[in-house]
């Protein structure tokens, strides 16, 4: 009984470092929200950082394609997690998007405005996640995290979407033992009828947050 005890605090400890750790590697730069024009501060596909976050983008959805591929060739699949609410839209982002530029990519055919609103590189620490990005008609603001709210592993990220006449609220979660625990994550969630997130999770060493890279997207699906 004391040695089981003292191997759920060791675990307990372990897991405590782990969500600390990812916290600190992932962690947003601070926001306020009293700018009263939003767009005049906000992030544009002309922004040089916005330019290499769209690539790193684009390197973190092929190294996820080949991850994928590897593991179905290997019938390691348990090295995974896909997270299927969609008919196999997941699994689709990952083997049939082909980006056509910063602004625009194909899934299967369809076409779809994207914008990244965060992405980071473990090897570079090229950590992007503004408060503001404004790419034509879509404003995207990261909302102010509640600070006297205490976390137990699951950390979120609030954003409000302001799309032509309509605004929408979403988030994105991120449990950093749990992203480290496979080589590839990706999950999808719909936003409204024709608005998605997308967010991938690529692990270059299982049981460490210090080797994640990380991309969330937002997807329009054109008319």
């Amino acid at each position: 009984m004391m040695i089981s005890k003292k191997l759920s605090l060791v675990f307990t400890i372990i897991l405590v470092l782990a969500v600390l750790v990812y916290i600190s590697n992932h962690e947003h730069p601070s926001t306020t929200t009293n700018n009263t024009n939003p767009q005049s501060n906000a992030f544009t596909i002309e922004n040089r950082t916005y330019k290499l976050a769209t690539k790193e983008f684009s390197n973190i959805l092929k190294e996820a394609k080949d991850l994928y591929l590897n593991v179905l060739k290997m019938n390691e699949t348990w090295k995974i997690l896909i997270y299927e609410p969609y008919s196999n839209f997941s699994k689709t982002f990952i083997l049939n998007t082909t980006i056509l530029n910063e602004t625009t990519l194909l899934i299967d055919h369809a076409v779809y405005k994207y914008v990244v609103v965060h992405v980071y590189n473990a090897e570079s620490k090229f950590n992007f996640m503004p408060q503001r990005i404004h790419v034509d008609d879509l404003l995207i603001e990261l909302l102010p995290r509640n600070k006297s709210v205490t976390y137990t592993g699951v950390i979120s990220y609030n954003y409000r979407i302001s799309y032509g006449n309509e605004t929408y609220e979403t988030s994105f979660s991120s449990i950093g033992f749990i992203e480290a625990s496979y080589y590839l994550t990706v999950s999808t969630n719909k936003v409204s009828d024709n608005i998605y997130q997308v967010k991938i999770t690529t692990a270059r060493k299982i049981g460490n947050t210090a080797y994640i890279n990380v991309a969330w997207i937002i997807l329009i699906k054109e008319d």
